[in-house]
C-alpha cells in the first residue's frame, strides 16, 4: 500500500515470520507451501497460534492482498526482503 501511495523512505522488508497468504486462498498452482506444515510445531509461532491470531485479525476472510500479499496483482517495485 505504501508503494502504491508513493510513500518514500522504505528501503527493506524484514520477514521474520511472514504471513504471505491466508490458508484459505493459497495459490497452489503458483507456489509450493511445504513450510506451512513443516513449521506447524514451531515453538515461537505454531500453526495453531498462527490460525488463532489470523482468525482474530481477519474474522471473515475474503481474498485480499492486504492480508495475503501473494494475491497482489504485482509485487514489482517493492523493496528487497530479508528473512
Amino acid at each position: 500500500m505504501t508503494r502504491d501511495k508513493g510513500v518514500p523512505g522504505i528501503i527493506a522488508q524484514v520477514l521474520h515470520f511472514p504471513s504471505l497468504c491466508h490458508p484459505l486462498f493459497l495459490p497452489h498452482e503458483k507456489y509450493e507451501f511445504g513450510s506451512h506444515l513443516q513449521n506447524a510445531d514451531n515453538c515461537v509461532l505454531s500453526l495453531y497460534q498462527y490460525e488463532y491470531f489470523l482468525k482474530c485479525h481477519v474474522p471473515d476472510p475474503k481474498p485480499d492482498y492486504r492480508h495475503s500479499p501473494l494475491l497482489a496483482p504485482s509485487l514489482a517495485g517493492l523493496p528487497p526482503t530479508r528473512k
